[in-house]
Formats: C-alpha cells, structure tokens, sequence
C-alpha cells in the first residue's frame, strides 16, 4: 500500500511492568500467545480456537479456527529471546489479511530486578494503511481497550479470588499473568494469593 501525504499518525505504544524474569515473560508472550490473546480478536470464519507465534526470524503468525482452518496474521521479523521481538502485522483496519499490507509491532523486554520486566509495545508503519491510518490507529487503540472487557467472565479463582476473563472462562486457569484492578499493577500466579491477602488488589485480570 502507498501512504497518503499528510497522513502520519503515530505509533500505538503500551508499557507494563510484570513481576517476572525476562525470559518467562518473553516466554508467556510468545509460546503461550494463544491462551491470554481474546477470542473475539479473530479474522477467521470459524471461532478462534489458537493463535501461533513460531519461534525463529521468518516464522509463522496465524491464527487456528475451532474447525482446523489457518488464516495467516504476518510473520516474525526479529526473534532475540528474551528480549526483542518484531512481528509483521498484515491485518488491514477491516480485519482482513493483505499479504501486501506491512505493519509492524515491537516487543521489548528488559529486566529491571531479578523478578520483574518493563514491556514495551510499538505497533508502527500505521501510514501504510494508506487514507485508513487514522481510522486504523484509532481501531487498534480501541482494541487494546477492549482486549480485558470483550467477552468477560465472572467467577471464583484459586483461594476465592474474584477473577475477570477476557475471552473465555477457560483461559483463567492457562494464565501465568494478571493484572489487578487495584493500582493497574501485573502480578505472576504464583504470587497471586499473597498479593491478594496482603495488597487487597480485588479483582484479578488475567493477561
């Protein structure tokens, strides 16, 4: 696609902090993308059963339906475990695949204690969208937003701990991380129980 003048809208970023080492956070990110990503952030024709990220440079992103059909998302630009990952993002602001389509999103991740990790997002080249930039940057903003509301489900997790689903209640026991609703901080699950006794975090998101 051939950027319109005029039309530079910034990259979307996100920065979080997660109580984990690098290299389990760059781990729960990648292999287990497909537990914590929402089902409803799907462009197959059947409901989202995966989502695959392949661990090398030129590796797959595709997402698996609940009927075994594929639909390609882009591919792995950068893989340096654990700390950088750059996907090629080829999903137009309709949530179609455009092979011809180059967006990309930037992973960073650096430890800054023995247990815990700044990750930093950037979904950028948005201006390839063409006359669509705008309207896409304000689409995957939306969608960031949406990410822990869309499909939420109420119940009780280990120890009585009230937790919200993004997706599908199933996804709360395959998750490592959570964000709590008290000071928006991320928690690992093996620090769930103390942090909920001692902090009083509330409600529990898993990411």
């Amino acid at each position: 696609m051939i950027a319109v003048a005029g039309i530079m809208p910034e990259p979307v970023r996100k920065l979080i902090t997660v109580e984990a080492p690098a290299e389990r956070a760059f781990e729960v990110f990648t292999s287990q993308f497909g537990t914590w990503w929402p089902a409803t952030h799907s462009i197959g024709s059947s409901p989202l059963k995966n989502a695959v990220i392949e661990p090398r440079t030129g590796g797959r992103w595709y997402e698996v339906g609940e009927d075994g059909s594929e639909c390609e998302w882009g591919e792995v630009i950068a893989w340096e475990k654990p700390t950088r990952l750059v996907l090629a993002w080829r999903i137009d602001v309709d949530w179609r695949y455009d092979p011809n389509l180059l967006t990309e999103v930037e992973v960073r991740f650096t430890q800054v204690s023995e247990n815990a990790t700044q990750v930093e997002f950037e979904h950028r080249l948005l201006e390839n969208m063409g006359d669509k930039a705008a309207a896409a940057r304000e689409v995957l903003q939306f969608a960031r937003r949406m990410a822990r509301s869309t499909g939420c489900v109420r119940r009780k997790g280990e120890g009585g701990v009230e937790i919200i689903c993004a997706g599908s209640e199933s996804s709360v026991g395959k998750c490592d991380l959570f964000r709590t609703g008290h000071r928006n901080r991320i928690i690992h699950r093996q620090h769930l129980l103390r942090a909920v006794r001692h902090r009083g975090v509330g409600e529990i998101f898993p990411l």
